[in-house]
């Protein structure tokens, strides 16, 4: 119930973002936001009830709460986004793939592997806190470091594909050539951003952000365009980011630049 829940939210906030859902590490980052919140909301509602007398577990007081606390706030607040991004990465895959059957398939087995997770989870504590530490030890924090590496990975991954994708893009006119390393490292974005805020102050900095985030946005479209999975406005879309690269660019210049190049 209480993935199906997550599930939800995570529909409803890709609605709202109008699904704008670029790959798997932005399922992992929206799915990790809902299991967060979704978290946050049940630990007031469990440590509440904890000191209130009314969870079960003693007769209330911080001698009741102080168990609760040190399960569910120290050792486990990865725990639920930790569940809910198995669905994020279904969501992302699905999102990317070519397959009518992948896209469908995929959300679904995200799904199911959550639950999955959450079960052996909420299964270790039937059988006393050993059985709770070893699930902890042996599935969790495994799981946890892995879900970690899998998204550095996957980070990595992206660059290859934005960097291919606005190769093709600069090919084409659309963006300087010389500004895509600018956009697809983090740490040159970063020294990108210093840079403007040093030369213009905080404004130049605003218009170095928006420049490096409509060419990032536009590279994931891009890439599925040549990929052949677009989405349906597309075209709309692509008109955005451009009518936004090109406000920007005159405004805006990287480390060792002085004008636009191409």
């Amino acid at each position: 119930m209480e993935e199906a829940t997550k599930g939800l939210f995570l529909v409803l906030l890709l609605l709202w973002r109008r699904a704008e859902l670029d790959g798997v590490l932005d399922g992992i980052v929206y799915a990790g936001m809902v299991g967060i919140g979704f978290a946050f909301t049940e630990n007031i509602l469990y440590l509440a009830a904890a000191f209130g007398g009314t969870a079960g577990v003693g007769p209330g007081g911080v001698e009741s709460v102080t168990p609760t606390f040190i399960v569910r706030c120290l050792f486990s607040p990865f725990a639920h986004p930790l569940f809910t991004a198995f669905l994020g990465i279904g969501v992302g895959v699905a999102v990317m793939a070519r397959s009518r059957v992948v896209r469908l398939l995929a959300p679904v087995g995200g799904y199911c592997l959550a639950v999955l997770a959450h079960a052996v989870w909420n299964g270790s504590t039937v059988f006393g806190f050993g059985s709770f530490v070893v699930a902890y030890v042996v599935l969790m924090v495994p799981a946890f470091a892995g879900m970690i590496a899998f998204a550095l990975w996957s980070r990595t991954q992206e660059r290859v594909m934005l960097t291919a994708a606005l190769d093709d893009a600069a090919a084409r006119g659309l963006i300087p050539a010389t500004d895509i390393g600018w956009v697809v490292d983090l740490r040159a974005r970063r020294l990108a951003r210093s840079h403007a805020r040093a030369l213009g102050g905080n404004a130049a900095e605003r218009a170095m952000l928006d420049y490096q985030q409509a060419a990032i946005e536009l590279g994931f479209l891009h890439h599925r365009l040549l990929r052949g999975t677009p989405p349906r406005d597309w075209q709309a879309r692509g008109q955005d980011f451009l009518a936004r690269i090109q406000a920007a660019r005159p405004r805006v210049a990287f480390p060792g630049q002085v004008v636009p190049h191409r």
